[in-house]
């Protein structure tokens, strides 16, 4: 019935032996999967799981039975990894024995001891390392990785609603590594989301909007996080990027065939992370829109807030007007970045840009004057290239 049912279902698979799927680059296969009641190479006794439950409930329960159905999934799925690249493994059961020394702290309380635990978790001959396995069964709310095997369950407490955020995500890991892999168009299309081309068309239509700009100030560019991030990236950049990648590291738990897991922080944001560091790396402030952006993405990173890039504001050219001069004061004034203490507008320097009210800026009460920066704002406001005689990089 279930097989029936779900041929056509867009989006549910009936998972069992002898059925497989496609999803992007993975092959999808599934099952019970079952125990095989043994510990290494030893079969335990199977007289003492006739006292189960599932005994009692289940209609011709018998561990022998279980034994075959078992052997026939696992010989199933090993014929599957012996042909395909990537597999991704979904069973009720698990794949591999979490009650030997391994398991984490905690997970195996109230289960039961010795032999028995054979019913939790058990020795498969599952092979392959071309997989990421996911189980459930314990009923425990805990989350358990070993190598490629993970679960992440919520146990009994199901009286509330579950979002992604309560589990932990596989997703498709982006590799950015090394000057010759650099891919301008795939990192610049993966920060494009973070970045809004929108600006003021029609003052009087747009009162609200105009007001928000214009009270924003350099809120974003001065904010105590923002000055030390800022201070980091012109002190030394490649420190400034291994910082940032050990960060990313530190909630990418495990990768297998090209897919990581990551706890609590989006896949995306991990791409977009990496990609704004290939950005900083590989293109001039020349394209000063995706040069801010990926400093924006990289500023949240470097401050241990991997969390909030998805909830960030995106950048505007508003935003990246007021990077630049605030970038511009520190390089005519030779100001060090770590001793960068106030940055406020200077209210003698006013001038407009796309119908906003804006000011250069005092860093460290030093400001630049309009005429020093009238190519910039002219090239900005025309969304062309900076003058080369403008550029910030090095």
């Amino acid at each position: 019935m279930f097989a029936s049912e779900t041929q056509e279902n867009k989006y549910f698979r009936f998972l069992t032996v002898g059925r497989k799927f496609y999803f992007n680059d993975l092959c999808v296969i599934g099952d019970t999967g079952w125990t095989s009641f043994r510990r290494g190479k030893r079969r335990v006794a199977l007289s003492q799981f006739m006292w189960l439950p599932d005994a009692i409930a289940v209609k011709d329960f018998k561990p022998k039975n279980i034994i075959a159905m078992h052997d026939e999934w696992v010989s199933f799925a090993n014929e599957v990894l012996s042909h395909e690249e990537k597999v991704l493994i979904v069973t009720h059961f698990p794949m591999v024995d979490f009650t030997k020394d391994y398991s984490p702290a905690g997970f195996m309380e109230d289960f039961f001891e010795g032999d028995k635990n054979c019913w939790w978790s058990s020795t498969t001959a599952l092979k392959g390392d071309n997989s990421w396995r996911i189980f459930g069964h314990t009923h425990k709310r805990y989350v358990f990785q070993y190598e490629n095997n993970v679960c992440s369950q919520r146990g009994y407490e199901n009286y509330r609603m579950y979002n992604a955020n309560d589990y932990g995500t596989l997703e498709r890991k982006i590799s950015w590594t090394g000057d010759d892999s650099y891919d301008a168009s795939l990192a610049l299309c993966t920060i494009r989301p973070y970045y809004s081309a929108k600006i003021i068309q029609n003052p009087r239509e747009e009162l609200e909007a105009l007001k928000e700009i214009e009270q924003r100030g350099f809120k974003r560019t001065g904010h105590a996080d923002n000055k030390k991030a800022i201070a980091a990236f012109l002190s030394d950049r490649e420190a400034y990027f291994e910082y940032i990648k050990k960060g990313v590291d530190s909630v990418t738990l495990s990768e297998y065939i090209g897919y990581a897991l990551c706890e609590h922080v989006s896949p995306r944001t991990i791409d977009a992370v990496l990609a704004s560091i290939e950005v900083l790396k590989h293109e001039s402030i020349r394209d000063w829109r995706a040069f801010f952006t990926a400093l924006v993405i990289t500023g949240y990173a470097y401050n241990g807030m991997l969390g909030l890039v998805e909830e960030m504001r995106p950048v505007d050219d508003y935003d990246i007007m007021r990077w630049y001069l605030m970038f511009a004061t520190i390089q005519k004034f030779n100001l060090n970045p770590d001793e960068i203490k106030t940055v406020h507008k200077n209210e003698e320097e006013c001038f407009y840009f796309h119908h906003v009210r804006m000011y250069l800026p005092k860093v460290n009460k030093e400001s630049l004057r309009k005429i020093d920066v009238a190519d910039v704002i002219d090239a900005l406001k025309k969304r062309a290239p900076l003058p080369d005689t403008l550029l910030l990089d090095g």
